[in-house]
């Protein structure tokens, strides 16, 4: 009885894994009804520390991730052309479930140039009911969640919500 739950468990975390193919990712198109969670977190190169309230006003991105997440390092690319494109948007990377010093050091990789914080203790996507990675958060100038994409984001989910 336990091999048949233990493998029902993993063939549900390998499914949510998989982004569709239909687009590369999956979303869920929220009603505009459940508020931002604000949170404060420090900064991955631990220089400063931020609050979501601090951009109310404007549209925020919250990208959740982690540098051993196959996905997410493919989506990277992605998220630097669109936070060059959308420059109006506040894109905030939220490492978590990892090594802060890992993903740093990936990040600087990468070039990142959005901002980037650590989510110490994972209550940061507790709070935003993260079960898998990436995901990622829209949020309009309001403070309202207006989309949620579960694995690789995409520019079509970027111009879905920003036009």
């Amino acid at each position: 009885m336990l091999v048949i739950v233990l493998i029902g468990l993993a063939t549900t975390v390998i499914l949510f894994s998989i982004p569709s193919k239909k687009g590369g990712s999956r979303h869920t198109h929220v009603a505009g009804h459940e508020s931002a969670a604000n949170f404060s977190a420090e900064a991955l190169d631990k220089s400063s520390s931020i609050t979501l309230s601090q951009f109310r006003g404007r549209p925020v991105v919250l990208n959740f991730w982690a540098s051993w997440c196959i996905p997410c390092r493919a989506e990277f690319g992605t998220l630097k052309s669109m936070h060059g494109l959308y420059s109006g948007v506040e894109m905030i990377g939220i490492l978590t479930q990892d090594n802060q010093t890992d993903g740093s050091t990936f990040a600087r990789q990468k070039h990142a140039d959005w901002t980037l914080v650590y989510d110490r203790g994972q209550r940061i996507s507790a709070n935003y009911k993260v079960t898998s990675l990436p995901q990622t958060v829209f949020i309009n100038p309001s403070g309202v969640i207006v989309d949620r994409v579960f694995g690789q984001v995409t520019a079509t989910d970027f111009q879905r919500n920003f036009g």
